[in-house]
């Protein structure tokens, strides 16, 4: 859980990594994100969210329109 308004920019690679894993099909490891401060990855992603392989979950993304953003080759806002 990451809480707060505060912005977040990475000397290098991505902003913000989110990993879930471990959950089933009776307890999910859900990824929920609602931003309002800003996340830049400076030669790296924004914002990487992963379902592991072994885990079961879902990845909700609220209204990050121009929050997220990331720099370099091959990098998205949102991955």
């Amino acid at each position: 859980t990451v809480t707060g308004a505060a912005d977040i920019t990475a000397s290098s690679g991505d902003g913000l990594d989110f990993t879930a894993s471990g959950g089933t099909s009776i307890k999910p490891a859900n990824i929920v994100l609602t931003m309002t401060g800003n996340i830049t990855g400076l030669a790296g992603n924004g914002i990487t969210l992963r379902d592991s392989a072994t885990g079961v979950g879902a990845i909700t993304i609220d209204n990050v329109t121009g929050i997220a953003t990331g720099t370099g080759a091959n990098s998205e806002g949102i991955l």
